[in-house]
């Protein structure tokens, strides 16, 4: 799956409105310095989905970096 619209298709269709991120009680998140002024980030935490009865631990990790040219992230 490719392009912004064929992302936004795929979640509409997966219906997670209603579902529920908590990282307050069983989650962390961890940041650190990397090359050239980007941050690594590492979110754990657990994901419940809509109308579920038991939710699931998850980790995902992104890499934070300065766009050339635009100096955004």
């Amino acid at each position: 799956m490719t392009g912004v619209e064929a992302i936004r298709s795929k979640i509409t269709e997966l219906n997670l409105l209603d579902s529920r991120i908590d990282i307050s009680t069983k989650g962390r998140v961890d940041a650190q310095s990397s090359n050239d002024s980007s941050v690594f980030v590492v979110v754990n935490g657990q994901y419940t989905a809509p109308n579920a009865a038991n939710s699931r631990m998850f980790t995902q990790a992104f890499l934070l970096a300065i766009q050339p040219g635009t100096g955004k992230v």
